[in-house]
């Protein structure tokens, strides 16, 4: 039975300045070179794992010694052999590393001439269990899940506690298209679900409660208002999420048969405890995909082409209906190391987008206006995000700037500003074109 069904290798290349005119310069060449993977290992066994060649004065050097050791493995019975050889004709000289009992980190340094003193080449490895790709598949849908009900719960309990005041502020305080955002805003802010405002929006519209015109104000506003539920998720405090669960839970069942404000409130405090519970799981599931170059050069060339990332996000957020978490697993790939920053908003992009598709479904048996409502709704996204995208550098250069002067390397925040700023932006430069959105659709 295979312990270990994966590994891949990592390499540094060190010159040693030695005091003898000669300068010697030792190379990592295992296979692979962070280029491919190494997959169904026999019997924990990498053949020729570990190629280091030997350069003298920038030439490859014959019949120089190497000695290899094993510094550190996360099993036992690992070993590496032959300990030492000499190089071939090519400078080249060949080990086989033996994967221990465990799975984790394993690192091999070779030292020329077998002198220890000396700095060595480290060849880094990492093992993976068998049958991780299901443990990652069960850790990604699990806590997407989790992610999901959590945001339907926080989502509910701050419906409950907001009552109908929600709905008189939404049909009565959007006489301007500024007031109208002002209003969709908060309000979606409040309720932590732009789905549930612009249906809301639909409705009200469709029973003739407010008109297209102001509708529309609170469609530019409820963008903004989802913004928030991204800089929470970006504060990353996903060992906290269990305390979060349990006192939600307690003071939810506890305290809510006395006080309808406290079973709202721990209704509220348990969705985002699962929230944040989600995460962390789809982040830790996701971590072994850091090591598979395939994945990584797949999520990599959503920055180096960004019309297929955009793609991509659109039909997932448009399959999952939340915009929120499709932003949130591009946060945990990030904090992964394995999304950059530019792919992780071209993804924000397309969850705006997908995020059409809820309204655009939810309008079905609404009236011609609350189609109109939601078509609003699909244009301001996608035209929007189609103004964004000839500059995604500039902007992801621009958001990597201002992110690193409030909080520096935090890529979490980083991709909620980038969040931020697009829908705010969006709106500004939609606003003075409120008439002729309204006309258009009609």
């Amino acid at each position: 039975m295979k312990r270990i069904i994966f590994a891949t290798a990592l390499g540094l290349s060190i010159t040693l300045a030695l005091p003898a005119a000669d300068v010697f310069k030792l190379e990592n060449h295992s296979y692979p070179v962070g280029q491919k993977t190494l997959t169904g290992l026999e019997a924990g066994t990498i053949n020729q794992g570990i190629v280091v060649k030997v350069l003298k004065n920038g030439q490859p050097a014959a019949n120089e010694m190497v000695r290899f050791h094993l510094s550190s493995a996360a099993g036992k019975n690992a070993e590496v052999s032959p300990l030492e050889g000499r190089t071939d004709k090519d400078g080249v000289v060949k080990a086989t590393l033996k994967i221990g009992d465990s799975p984790g980190e394993y690192l091999v340094e070779a030292f020329h001439n077998g002198k220890l003193e000396t700095a060595p080449v480290q060849i880094r490895t990492k093992a993976l269990r068998g049958g991780w790709i299901f443990f990652l598949v069960l850790g990604l849908f699990g806590g997407m899940a989790i992610f999901l009900f959590g945001m339907d719960v926080s989502s509910e309990g701050l419906q409950k506690a907001a009552g109908d005041k929600m709905r008189v502020i939404l049909g009565k305080l959007t006489n301007t298209p500024i007031m109208g955002v002002l209003v969709g805003t908060v309000t979606t802010a409040a309720i932590q679900s732009s789905t549930a405002t612009t249906v809301m929006v639909i409705g009200f519209v469709s029973s003739t409660l407010m008109t297209l015109k102001q509708a529309i104000g609170v469609i530019f506003g409820c963008n903004i208002g989802t913004t928030v539920t991204v800089q929470l998720i970006a504060f990353n405090i996903n060992e906290y999420a269990p305390l979060l669960i349990a006192l939600g839970f307690f003071v939810s069942v506890i305290f809510g048969a006395k006080s309808q404000a406290l079973k709202f409130g721990g209704e509220i405090i348990f969705g985002f405890g699962l929230i944040f519970f989600g995460m962390g799981l789809m982040s830790e599931a996701m971590s072994p995909m850091r090591s598979v170059p395939a994945f990584t050069n797949l999520l990599a060339s959503f920055g180096e082409n960004p019309f297929l990332g955009l793609l991509v996000a659109t039909v997932f957020t448009g399959l999952i209906h939340s915009s929120g978490a499709a932003i949130g697993i591009s946060i945990a790939l990030a904090t992964q190391g394995i999304l950059t920053l530019k792919a992780a908003i071209v993804i924000a992009f397309g969850a705006n987008i997908g995020t059409t598709v809820t309204a655009v479904i939810g309008s079905m048996n609404a009236n011609r206006d609350g189609k109109r409502v939601a078509l609003i709704h699909f244009i301001f996204n996608t035209v929007g995000v189609l103004v964004f995208m000839p500059f995604i550098g500039q902007f992801t250069e621009l958001m990597k700037f201002l992110s690193d002067k409030m909080e520096p390397g935090n890529i979490s925040r980083a991709i909620a500003n980038s969040h931020m700023f697009f829908n705010g932006i969006n709106t500004i430069l939609f606003l003075p074109f409120v008439g002729l959105l309204e006309k258009a659709v009609r």
